[in-house]
């Protein structure tokens, strides 16, 4: 038995990859600083894009806000991020070690059946008004 005690191993996170031109890589996943710096960068480019887009659009009015609305709704659909595991297991290879389970209290249950109810007056509401003012303005 040696006097010296046994270093501890490290964990290797590297992950083996080799191009089509046959060059063998080894990568390491991305930490959390520089998966912020690429999300802020995602939002800068967010920014600029509907920052640009509002200043042309708001030339055409109501018609240019509309498709001001279509664009973020586009802009955000395009939302590449992880969310399921199947998803993490797809795009990185690599298995899933642990999921954050999604639990509701009774209370929590209650409160989104409260909200759907009102959410379904409201827009059974505005439907409602939104008839009554053409047949109005019809008449």
């Amino acid at each position: 038995m040696s006097a010296t005690p046994e270093a501890p191993r490290r964990l290797d996170t590297r992950y083996a990859a080799e191009t089509p031109e046959g060059i063998a890589l080894a990568l390491r996943p991305a930490g959390i600083v520089p998966r912020f710096y690429a999300y802020l960068v995602d939002l800068g480019v967010r920014f600029v894009v509907f920052f640009f887009a509002m200043l042309v659009l708001a030339q055409l009015g109501r018609f240019g806000a509309g498709i001001l609305l279509v664009l973020v709704f586009l802009l955000e659909w395009r939302d590449t991020s992880l969310k399921t595991d199947e998803d993490v297991k797809m795009a990185l290879s690599l298995p899933v070690l642990a999921l954050v389970p999604f639990m509701q209290t009774d209370r929590e249950l209650r409160r989104d059946r409260r909200r759907r109810w009102a959410l379904g007056l409201a827009g059974a509401t505005c439907v409602g008004l939104l008839i009554a003012a053409i047949w109005v303005l019809k008449v």
